[in-house]
């Protein structure tokens, strides 16, 4: 699986159990947005260290003569 599909999946997933969650019972509505909220940039900060680390470890062991030139 992809990064992005990941990222994607895991958004889609946090907004449905929150939207889900608000439908069942609204009184948790205050408690919710900042969970979810919390969520996202979690798994925001994960997607954009992953992508920094890939970035990194495909730097530090780049071989020019595999280019193919």
């Amino acid at each position: 699986m992809k990064k992005k599909n990941a990222y994607i999946i895991g958004l889609l997933s946090i907004l449905f159990l929150t939207l889900f969650s608000i439908y069942i019972d609204q009184s948790i509505l205050v408690d919710i947005i900042p969970s979810s909220i919390a969520g996202i940039v979690g798994i925001t900060l994960a997607y954009i260290g992953g992508n920094v680390a890939d970035n990194g470890v495909k730097g530090k062991f780049y071989n020019e003569n595999l280019d193919g030139k």
